[in-house]
């Protein structure tokens, strides 16, 4: 597993990670390549984008290609309340699908905060 992770890139705020893995396993074998890019709008707001590809080769499994890319935005509302919205798009040898998840959550525990 390789990975390279840039804390900002120039003076723009954002994140870059990579990451590289070649698995060899009882259930396959296959690499993984992952791509994202993220960055704080403000302290609250959080936003990320993802993107990679698997390839796989398993007998418990049909699906020996995948490629992905996932958006997601967190935000803080306050010191306990969050909302948290997530869209996926995959496509593959067998499963493609696309999901989309929204969270609106209260933390317990956010007595210290201000």
């Amino acid at each position: 597993m390789y990975g390279l992770t840039f804390g900002q890139i120039g003076k723009t705020g954002i994140q870059l990670d990579l990451r590289y893995t070649k698995f060899n396993s009882s259930f396959g074998q296959g690499t993984y390549e992952f791509v994202s890019l993220s960055r704080s709008l403000a302290d609250r707001l959080h936003v990320q984008l993802q993107g990679g590809t698997q390839h796989l080769i398993s007998s418990f499994s049909s699906n020996s290609n995948s490629k992905f890319v996932t958006g997601t935005v967190d935000w803080t509302i306050g010191p306990r309340y969050f909302f948290e919205g997530l869209y996926t798009w995959n496509t593959g040898t067998s499963m493609n699908y696309r999901q989309m998840n929204l969270t609106f959550g209260y933390r317990f525990g956010g007595f210290l905060r201000k």
